[in-house]
């Protein structure tokens, strides 16, 4: 059951997140992309933000370095996949690097403080 509270915080931290992306895709028309873009982003995000805590969890004492390290890793590889699809040029993908990472930490920031034993808890399932 820890688990599954877990992920249902990390898959809003990270609908939260699309959500910030989302209005910042719409304040310009060359920052427009489909609406596949955000449902996609939301599945993507959720595995590797997910892959990140379990990688990072051991190394990380605070909410903001874990949520340092779920953002970082999510955008990282998000934008990476963007690029080898050629969806973005360089410049636009390393811009949304930092616009994911952001829109991610600050609902990961937050939640990850505020249910923060839930995600120190020692596993004994």
């Amino acid at each position: 059951m820890i688990w599954l509270k877990r992920i249902g915080l990390i898959l809003l931290i990270i609908c939260i997140g699309t959500g910030l992306d989302f209005i910042v895709h719409h304040l310009k028309a060359s920052f427009g992309e489909p609406s596949t873009y955000f449902t996609h982003k939301i599945a993507f995000g959720t595995f590797w933000s997910l892959i990140a805590y379990l990688v990072f969890r051991k190394f990380t004492k605070t909410p903001l370095s874990l949520a340092i390290a779920m953002s970082a890793t999510t955008s990282i590889l998000l934008q990476t996949y963007y690029f080898i699809l050629e969806h973005d040029p360089f410049g636009k993908t390393f811009f949304f690097m930092f616009v994911h990472f952001f829109a991610f930490l600050i609902p990961g920031y937050f939640i990850l403080k505020k249910y923060w034993s839930l995600f120190i808890k020692v596993d004994s399932q």
